[in-house]
């Protein structure tokens, strides 16, 4: 069944989200305290009309982040919330909750969906990234500042590919020699193999004093039992 959420709801969507649960976990929980409401085409078109009209607000160009950015990295938000006495609020700081602040002390219109955190649950200071440019792009940095996702697929090419290659190779030979290096000097210390003639006699007796089994065909009662080594 789909649904639009009318709140952030964890592990399903953040408001505004036209959702696919399952239909007694619509008609018992999230319609009942309504949390969401059914997904009419009427209202879907409504809500994606009113997804390109915000998407017009938001930075379309470097230029535009930057100075967004440079708002957002001094813009302090607070929240007025119910909490315990351990500091676990009742309920939490969504990303909604953020956007809609932003927009509402500043009149920036950023994107619930790249506001990069999880639900606050307690009380404290938290620096939150955020993606500025509408096409999906995200900042590098804590406040939002304009610049391309790095990586073989996200702009950052054969460079990007042959410095993680480069990487990775490094991180093995530093493995490999350090591990090198750590068994011979176990090897001088304790050693790390027996001598060639107790290989060849077996590890039982010099090694542990004992016989590890006896052969049960040349056993006799009247002479010593033969040992296989």
């Amino acid at each position: 069944m789909e649904v639009i959420l009318l709140s952030d709801v964890d592990h399903v969507g953040l408001r505004g989200d036209v959702v696919s649960v399952a239909r007694g976990y619509a008609r018992n929980y999230l319609l009942p305290r309504q949390l969401a409401e059914e997904a009419t085409p009427a209202r879907v078109a409504e809500l994606q009309k009113r997804d390109t009209l915000r998407a017009r607000h938001e930075a379309k160009t470097a230029g535009e982040a930057q100075e967004i950015a440079q708002v957002l990295s001094q813009t302090v938000l607070r929240f007025e919330v119910k909490a315990g006495p351990t500091g676990s609020l009742f309920g939490s700081v969504t990303p909604t909750d953020i956007a809609d602040e932003i927009w509402g002390s500043k009149k920036i219109r950023v994107d619930r969906r790249k506001i990069e955190t999880d639900p606050i649950k307690r009380i404290g200071r938290y620096e939150v990234p955020i993606g500025l440019f509408a096409d999906g792009t995200y900042g590098d940095g804590w406040n939002g500042v304009a610049g391309p996702m790095k990586g073989l697929f996200y702009g950052g090419g054969m460079s990007q590919l042959t410095a993680q290659i480069i990487g990775v190779v490094a991180n093995f030979v530093y493995i490999g020699v350090a591990s090198l290096i750590i068994f011979k000097v176990l090897d001088v210390i304790v050693g790390n193999r027996v001598s060639a003639a107790t290989e060849v006699e077996g590890l039982d007796i010099p090694e542990m004093g004992s016989i590890g089994y006896i052969d049960a065909d040349n056993e006799s009662a009247d002479g010593p039992a033969h040992v296989r080594a």
